[in-house]
């Protein structure tokens, strides 16, 4: 059950961090910035995958141990096999991942322009701001009997 559990980790974990690597609004003041050849090579999926997947194998498969494909976490293999293996999923869910984040905003849009205008709230029926009502006693005109 744990080498099935390694084998989604590892390709969604990748994908997550191309997305923040690359193109997450979040990080944009840092990617941003960086000079052309280092952001075409994060912005490669495979290129910057290979390192992702034995990134996340290092830290990941050595600390907690986790078996990759019957490979020990803690094989010196291990982080090479998932770098190897991350050249390919890493685009993939990577392009699925993007495509998902248009189509959603894709939908916002829609239903922004299919929204109907609310009609306009009415006026407040109160003094103003900043001022207070004074407070009466309640006036009573019935008849004590």
């Amino acid at each position: 059950m744990q080498e099935i559990t390694t084998i989604v980790v590892y390709p969604l974990l990748c994908a997550a961090l191309y997305y923040l690597g690359a193109w997450a609004t979040i990080t944009a003041p840092i990617h941003t910035r960086f000079p052309g050849w280092l952001r075409s090579f994060v912005e490669c999926a495979a290129c910057s995958g290979f390192w992702y997947g034995g990134l996340a194998a290092i830290l990941i498969g050595r600390l907690l141990g986790l078996p990759f494909i019957g490979l020990d976490g803690v094989h010196w293999a291990t982080p090479v096999i998932v770098g190897v293996c991350s050249i390919f999923w890493t685009p993939i869910l990577g392009a699925r991942l993007l495509w998902g984040m248009v189509q959603v905003s894709k939908a916002i849009d829609v239903l922004q322009e299919e929204a109907p205008e609310l009609p306009p709230l009415p006026a407040p029926n109160n003094p103003g701001p900043g001022r207070v009502l004074p407070l009466r006693p309640p006036t009573d005109t019935s008849e004590p009997s």
